[in-house]
């Protein structure tokens, strides 16, 4: 995957498909992770899941946490 050469990026993958990916996501699970680095002066944030769904749901965990977004679900 080639991070493009600018400012803080978020990259949100699954486990199969990204050089990024957290290696102790275990792949085709439920399983996510979110992960911060440093690189030449910028952060790269790494969201992964073991399968998009697991993606989908560490989007909504960091969304939850750093922007207090809440959701919610009828049912």
């Amino acid at each position: 995957m080639e991070i493009p050469d600018c400012d803080d990026v978020i990259c949100i993958c699954d486990q199969d498909n990204c050089d990024l990916a957290d290696k102790r996501v275990k792949a085709q699970s439920d399983e996510y992770a979110i992960v911060s680095n440093r690189d030449n002066n910028r952060t790269i944030l790494v969201i992964t899941g073991g399968r998009g769904r697991a993606a989908l749901y560490g989007v909504y965990d960091f969304l939850e946490r750093a922007a207090d977004c809440h959701y919610f679900w009828d049912g």
